[in-house]
């Protein structure tokens, strides 16, 4: 997935610099970011992760009333080496100072992460973390369990509201017990698939049997929804509902959905 970014060009219209630089960096960040078509400061503008600047002027402190109505970050990328020119910092600090959500790379390779992190930002918003919990932090040792910030529905709603990602709940207790279902021999056969991927384990057939059940039980339910991109549990406290923690079945699960794990 690439960025995308809208160049915005001041009321003097776009010149010679302009369109130099801007092909200059289509060419440099042709891996991480797509460039949409220009767009005059003031403008309607598209559906894009951040505004580009190929160019700085003067025309930035006439036009800031226009500047502080962009909702997305600003990227300032006026240097023929894909950062910004050092003579551009007055109108990079006046920005910041007042308030714009300004991006100015001073390497290369921090360009280059700027627009990745932009694009992972826009995948997040159509992300869903699942986890498993019943009643979070109860349990053993549940006087400082029940201490942890993300057991709130305030951090819920701060992680959605600042990055996007939803948090979808799902009963520890229930998904436990389904696991447990699945067949002895089902999970073996499951196993001999996995035989020279690299998990080597010293665990005993039954423990063994207990993981890879897990595995099975979270797998089917992360199938049914292609938008989750994470899985956690409360591994800590409620692992008695279970015959063994995840941490092999979360194992298993990254290295063949690439799935985030907590």
């Amino acid at each position: 997935m690439k960025a995308r970014l809208v160049p915005l060009y001041f009321k003097s219209g776009m010149d010679d610099d302009f369109k130099r630089q801007l092909a200059s960096l289509k060419d440099l960040l042709a891996e991480e970011a797509e460039m949409l078509e220009p767009v005059a400061l003031g403008a309607r503008l598209p559906e894009a992760d951040a505004v580009l600047f190929p160019q700085l002027l003067g025309d930035a402190f006439k036009q800031f009333d226009e500047l502080r109505k962009i909702r997305i970050p600003l990227v300032v990328l006026t240097s023929e080496f894909g950062t910004v020119n050092m003579w551009d910092w007055e109108i990079v600090s006046f920005m910041i100072s007042e308030g714009l959500p300004v991006f100015a790379p001073y390497t290369l390779e921090l360009t280059r992460k700027t627009c990745r992190t932009l694009a992972v930002k826009r995948q997040l918003r159509s992300t869903k973390f699942l986890v498993y919990q019943d009643n979070p932090g109860e349990g053993m040792q549940a006087e400082i369990f029940k201490r942890f910030y993300w057991w709130e529905d305030r951090c819920t709603k701060l992680i959605k509201d600042r990055f996007g990602v939803g948090i979808v709940k799902k009963s520890f207790k229930q998904m436990g017990a389904e696991a447990k279902q699945i067949p002895d021999r089902e999970a073996e056969d499951a196993w001999k698939r996995w035989q020279g991927r690299g998990l080597n384990t010293d665990l005993s057939p039954k423990a063994l049997h207990s993981a890879v059940k897990i595995y099975l039980a979270v797998k089917k339910e992360v199938e049914k929804d292609p938008a989750i991109g994470g899985v956690g549990i409360n591994c800590l406290n409620e692992s008695f509902y279970s015959d063994t923690t995840p941490c092999l079945a979360w194992t298993m699960l990254f290295e063949e959905k690439g799935l985030l794990w907590a």
